[in-house]
């Protein structure tokens, strides 16, 4: 047995015998293990008593040893590789929905993660939307998926299904599956818009049984549902999206006008999407104006991908 392993047994066993003893031993050891700049052993004593910790449900003592990883990676300037990813992704999963450091956790993740790229790495993001989902806020996992990586569609389909059905009032499966369409449009992602509305009416077909027809259009497979106007609508955006054909983006905004009214958002969105996907300018009211002022001013970022509210 390795140093490192008779360490990481010793602790565990005094974690066992007195967590609050234990985590501060811990601690203690990583902190000088730190300061000798070795981070890789000062990670990986952290994660064994973090797992320990949180097997235990001992969940607050966890916490605060995962951020310590976090602030270790920082310090180590580690770089987003798959070893390190994969190590934080792990501490990821372990936190339970009750456990209030996750929040803390997430932040710093995701900062560390932005090394690579200003919008975050895209597996951790898409790390962070599944614990979303497991932590049942659907709406904080959105904007997460949609920075994700090639997965990320295919599980924003499947959650926004389970969020139709667990739904305690029915209605056009299309005010959910609609919200993938609509924030992978305006992140200028049409594969993904497709992936995920693919999985959606799928799921909507098989496990909920509903009556799908396929339609070809420009030799363009479709899924048509007759009791879901609003699926079949984004079907045909995402056509028209293709084609950037801008009578037709019209023509289906007009005949869909009235079940629009219940999708979330649609009236701003369909501006950006027509400016987008159709080159059509949005109108330049006062609101826009204002809201243009405040961006300039402020150095807000309205491109950026969200969860409709």
């Amino acid at each position: 047995m390795s140093a490192l392993e008779q360490k990481k047994q010793r602790i565990a066993e005094r974690i066992k015998e007195d967590p609050y003893e234990g985590h501060q031993m811990l601690r203690t050891l990583v902190n000088r293990q730190v300061k000798n700049k070795q981070f890789d052993t000062a990670v990986e004593l952290l994660y064994s008593g973090a797992s320990t910790l949180f097997d235990m449900n001992e969940t607050a003592s966890a916490g605060d040893l995962a951020q310590y990883i976090m602030d270790t990676y920082t310090k180590a300037g580690f770089e987003t590789t798959p070893a390190h990813k994969a190590r934080a992704i792990e501490v990821l999963a372990m936190f339970p929905k009750e456990e209030s450091t996750r929040k803390q956790y997430v932040h710093d993740l995701i900062a560390w993660s932005k090394k690579s790229t200003p919008s975050g790495d895209e597996d951790v993001q898409d790390a962070v939307a599944n614990a979303f989902v497991k932590w049942e806020e659907p709406e904080k996992a959105e904007s997460h998926f949609v920075l994700g990586n090639s997965q990320s569609p295919l599980s924003y389909g499947h959650m926004l299904y389970q969020w139709y059905t667990g739904a305690e009032t029915k209605t056009d499966a299309g005010v959910f599956a609609g919200r993938a369409v609509i924030n992978y449009l305006l992140a200028e992602n049409l594969n993904g818009a497709k992936t995920a509305l693919s999985e959606f009416s799928k799921l909507l077909s098989e496990k909920g049984q509903e009556t799908m027809q396929k339609a070809s259009i420009d030799d363009v497979s479709v899924s048509v549902f007759p009791n879901h106007p609003l699926v079949n609508f984004f079907w045909l955006l995402l056509v028209a999206a293709s084609r950037e054909a801008q009578p037709s983006f019209l023509n289906l905004k007009e005949t869909y006008a009235e079940q629009l009214k219940a999708m979330p958002g649609w009236q701003e969105a369909s501006e950006k999407i027509g400016e987008k996907y159709f080159h059509i300018k949005p109108a330049f009211s006062q609101g826009n104006l204002l809201s243009g002022l405040m961006n300039s001013f402020f150095g807000l970022n309205t491109s950026a991908p969200a969860g409709l509210e």
